[in-house]
């Protein structure tokens, strides 16, 4: 179906509309934060800006002289023969070649032009923040904010996903922000609509709340779990540095080993258990069982604050020496521990020890230690 205006109604509607224009930028001008629009524009919607030092191809059709590939200027202009300067940035190629075959009509008859934009050097974008690699990157394509990120190497451990700004200069030089969330982005392991940035914009990330460093902290990291078993045949001349006259002896020696280890961004280091199971062939009243475990763990709670724990724990079971003195004693369990604390924060560290030893429960060391650097 087929709507026909006459003046008079085509100038009507023209003014109906104009009002309305006028109207929905009067309501957006107090509103510059906004919120990313649920429809967004996609790749093939866009056509190309250009900007300062894109290389621009003129070709006049039959006219070498007028023919000319030019560098857009800081000022955003050209200059062609015979029309002189053209303001090429902030349009898009079409506008641009449009202008130029117009004013040359002046000179020649019905002229036939062509732009190509031969080189993009304008659609600069600076992302900043919590990413790895942050800084001013020059992309030859439309670039979404999922692209722009991963250009950057990916977020940092400590940023807030959902806390991402673009910063816009408008056309009236005024700044827009638009607020970004990474959720709304990527859901469900899959791209949604994302957001095209343009020439100039400014992307930040910005740092989690120390609740969400705690949260992060909290959740179980990729942890990898490593089992192994050493056997010993060995022969024993010296069972014993504390008793003399003891006849050497054969015997075998069983240490199965089990180590849990983390290489989470927040939560690094390792935890192993041992033991080490002694069983000699004719003097078995030195058979002993000796249990280790070992535990060393960095924790980045915050960019300054660094926390480190590490614990040895030993325990032998029927034992008849207290390896700290070298004493002899009746057979027994011996128990033994240090555990130290370590807090790195603004460049001070502060670190606590305290080890113990007992000898079925008679405590025979206790030592504490505070150090502050």
């Amino acid at each position: 179906m087929k709507i026909c205006l006459y003046p008079f109604q085509s100038f009507i509607f023209r003014s109906i509309l104009s009002l309305l224009m006028i109207a929905c930028q009067t309501v957006n001008a107090g509103e510059p934060d906004q919120t990313i629009p649920s429809e967004h524009s996609s790749v093939t919607d866009q056509e190309y800006i250009i900007g300062p030092e894109d290389v621009l191809e003129v070709n006049v059709w039959k006219d070498k002289d007028l023919s000319r590939t030019v560098i857009v200027r800081p000022d955003g202009m050209i200059t062609l023969p015979l029309i002189g300067e053209v303001q090429a940035a902030g349009r898009t190629p079409d506008e641009v070649r449009d202008e130029i075959s117009q004013r040359l009509e002046r000179y020649k008859q019905t002229p036939v032009v062509s732009l190509t934009v031969v080189e993009i050097n304008s659609y600069l974008i600076y992302l900043l923040g919590e990413v790895r690699n942050p800084g001013r990157y020059q992309v030859r394509s439309f670039t979404t904010v999922l692209q722009a990120v991963a250009l950057a190497g990916g977020f940092t451990e400590w940023a807030d996903r959902n806390d991402i700004t673009i910063l816009r200069k408008n056309g009236s030089g005024s700044e827009r922000k638009i607020r970004v969330r990474y959720e709304d982005l990527w859901s469900g392991g899959e791209p949604q609509s994302d957001h095209l940035l343009y020439p100039g914009d400014r992307l930040i990330v910005g740092s989690g709340s120390l609740f969400r460093d705690i949260q992060d902290f909290l959740v179980v990291p990729s942890l990898r779990l490593t089992p192994s078993v050493a056997v010993l045949e060995r022969y024993d001349d010296n069972i014993t540095f504390v008793r003399d006259g003891v006849e050497p002896d054969f015997s075998t020696v069983v240490v199965p080993k089990l180590v849990l280890s983390s290489s989470a961004d927040v939560l690094r280091g390792d935890a192993s258990y041992r033991a080490s199971i002694e069983r000699y062939q004719d003097k078995t009243e030195f058979n002993k069982v000796k249990h280790f475990a070992d535990a060393k763990w960095t924790a980045q709670i915050q960019k300054t604050t660094t926390l480190t724990l590490e614990d040895h724990f030993s325990r032998t079971s029927d034992s008849t020496d207290i390896p700290s003195v070298g004493v002899a004693v009746p057979r027994g369990n011996v128990y033994g521990n240090d555990l130290s604390i370590g807090l790195q924060f603004l460049g001070l560290g502060l670190s606590s020890q305290h080890g113990i030893q007992d000898f079925e429960g008679s405590q025979l060391l206790d030592s504490i230690s505070h150090n502050i650097e």
